[in-house]
């Protein structure tokens, strides 16, 4: 038995697929035991997943060839890709977007490299990228931070989809705003994402071998900064080297 869902103000529409199997000699039942169940389905509200919070983590996902594991929440879809891990959940409350969503990326990196250098670069290229597709970035903190029980750093960027009215400056950039300062994310018509940034660079165990960069990006909704932050910590909870 099948049946659709049109989701209100997107072109999604979800599609329930229900399916039973019995024993050849119980073909006579089915009907009737199809229509007990659908008797008993029920459609309620879909519920955002913004602000879901992270109740328990799942079995860790290990990527030997990369050097590290991380334990996905129960929730949450995860799959391995060429890049590493990234895993998140499909918001169809909001027109079926993946929110939030997170992946850990590894890099070779030069020798004698720190975390706080590339995640410098890392920021200023989040900000270009922001400005060249007409987005406000919003740097909400830059400070220390562990991963994988090594210490790194980390930033927190609110980028906002669209900009304050045309007399403002599109290049503003909001250093250190505090993080209950929610301007950009509460502007008519905006729509705005925080992406936090987490990193550690592990040094090479031979001579001929480069430094290792392990990050860890989660990209969430951009009103609260408080959860965003809950959230990041429980996923680097789930996070180790192998």
């Amino acid at each position: 038995a099948s049946f659709v869902r049109p989701v209100e103000a997107s072109d999604v529409t979800l599609c329930y697929l229900l399916m039973i199997e019995v024993p050849a000699d119980r073909a006579e039942e089915l009907a009737s035991l199809m229509s007990s169940i659908l008797a008993t389905v029920e459609l309620v509200d879909l519920e955002s997943t913004e602000l879901m919070p992270i109740e328990s983590l799942g079995e860790p996902m290990a990527v030997y060839e990369l050097g590290y594991s991380i334990a996905p929440p129960e929730s949450w879809f995860a799959q391995l890709g060429a890049d590493g891990v990234e895993m998140g959940l499909m918001d169809y409350a909001n027109g079926a977007q993946v929110l939030p969503y997170a992946r850990v990326l590894m890099a070779d990196v030069d020798e004698d490299g720190t975390a706080g250098e590339y995640q410098a670069l890392f920021l200023a290229a989040a900000i270009d990228v922001a400005r060249q597709t007409g987005m406000r970035a919003e740097v909400l903190r830059v400070d220390d931070a562990t991963l994988g029980g090594h210490a790194g750093r980390q930033f927190a960027l609110r980028q906002t989809f669209k900009l304050a009215p045309p007399e403002a400056d599109p290049d503003a950039i909001f250093e250190s705003a505090p993080a209950d300062d929610a301007d950009t994310a509460e502007e008519a018509d905006a729509v705005s994402t925080i992406t936090i940034h987490r990193s550690i660079v592990i040094s090479a165990t031979d001579d001929d071998e480069m430094d290792q960069c392990y990050s860890l990006v989660l990209i969430c909704d951009g009103g609260d900064l408080e959860h965003a932050m809950t959230m990041m910590d429980d996923l680097a909870a789930g996070f180790e080297l192998i």
